[in-house]
């Protein structure tokens, strides 16, 4: 059995490891008020 994976798994796979650091990164940021982007 071949795992014949759709082209969304690893994208959706990456969507949702870059919005995890995003989201830590954002409360990092806010959890010491430095504004910067």
């Amino acid at each position: 059995m071949k795992w014949n994976l759709p082209l969304y798994v690893p994208i959706l796979i990456d969507t949702i490891a870059v919005a995890l650091l995003y989201y830590f990164h954002f409360q990092q940021t806010k959890s010491e008020k430095s504004s910067s982007m």
